[in-house]
């Protein structure tokens, strides 16, 4: 069993930040890794797998259909809220995020302990999921693990999928902010958004927003 982690939002202004968990069984590998393997994205030969972020919105969201719709594929993605990351901080918010994903496919998948969890870095976070975890249970962190392991590009593109769709759906009670193309983030258009019409319900007023006293 392979399970994998990764987080998605974490630079937005608007929006939760999302933590995904997926387990995927070892015996459909074969056939889940060409879906996910890189093409000509990348000529890196240490990059095996696609970074959800390069991908266009249409291939994520046919991996992502393959993915959630494998009933061999377990998976769960935890948020927390732009008034929560405001209240307990972005790390702490990512943190039980990931514990409370990592808590609901360990109680799905039973018995079937994993060997390894492979996380796509967050700082500090094993001492965050090592209690959690079988004590004969590894917890691999690497940075760009997206490109490197497939559980963590797996993990990667559900988590970007489902929180685009929320952002998609938050669109449509504030459509000035144009949170359907920005999803959330510091564009310079929905920077200019903020200007004229402030922070939403939805914004995370904890945040230092760039440029903000710029004209241009």
């Amino acid at each position: 069993m392979l399970l994998g982690m990764d987080e998605v939002g974490r630079g937005a202004l608007a929006g939760p930040v999302a933590v995904c968990c997926v387990a995927i069984p070892t015996t459909i590998v074969p056939k889940l890794k060409p879906i996910i393997a890189s093409n000509n994205h990348t000529n890196n030969k240490n990059h095996n797998y696609n970074d959800s972020k390069i991908l266009s919105p249409k291939q994520r969201t046919e991996i992502h259909k393959y993915l959630t719709n494998n009933k061999n594929i377990t998976y769960h993605v935890a948020y927390y809220t732009n008034k929560q990351i405001d209240e307990l901080g972005l790390q702490l918010c990512i943190h039980k995020a990931a514990q409370q994903a990592l808590t609901k496919i360990l109680n799905r998948i039973n018995t079937n302990q994993p060997k390894n969890i492979a996380v796509d870095y967050i700082a500090n976070i094993e001492n965050s999921l090592k209690p959690l975890a079988h004590t004969k249970t590894t917890i691999t962190v690497t940075k760009k693990g997206d490109t490197k392991f497939l559980e963590i590009a797996a993990a990667s593109i559900i988590a970007k999928v489902e929180r685009d769709n929320l952002m998609q759906q938050l669109h449509q009670k504030y459509p000035q902010y144009q949170l359907n193309n920005n999803k959330g983030y510091g564009t310079k258009k929905h920077i200019q958004a903020i200007k004229q019409h402030g922070l939403s319900n939805i914004h995370r007023k904890t945040f230092h927003i760039k440029n903000m006293a710029d004209d241009n």
